[in-house]
């Protein structure tokens, strides 16, 4: 009876541990372009469209800068498609983004860069 006490308590500690690091939605969003991000913006994998919230709220991230993006209800689903869009209208999109293990979200690129990428950190 021990053993299988024991296990079980591991196995629920386990589940534990993973809705604690679910809860943990938030990651580093990193400008190395040379535009201004304004606006962040997240949907459900797949989904046509984007949530209208912008995950930024009022800030920006100038060219160099870096913030901490965390949304407003830290709880629920893990993965995401990611919009970001520039001051000057351009929009780098990232599909499939696990928020729960991201740690960061580096943008890459120039304005009219068809080269400009976005790199995702776990």
């Amino acid at each position: 009876m021990y053993k299988l006490t024991s296990a079980l308590f591991v196995a629920m500690l386990g589940i534990g541990i993973t809705q604690a690091s679910a809860a943990n939605r938030r990651f580093v969003l990193v400008n190395k372009s040379n535009r201004t991000i304004v606006q962040v913006q997240a949907s459900n994998i797949g989904e046509r469209y984007f949530d209208p919230v912008d995950l930024l709220s009022d800030e920006v991230v100038r060219p160099g800068e870096a913030i901490v993006v965390e949304p407003e209800n830290p709880e629920g689903w893990c993965r995401f498609d990611l919009r970001i869009t520039f001051r000057n209208g351009d929009e780098q999109e990232v599909g499939d983004v696990n928020m729960c293990a991201i740690t960061a979200l580096t943008t890459y690129g120039a304005d009219g860069d068809n080269g400009a990428f976005v790199r995702v950190r776990y």
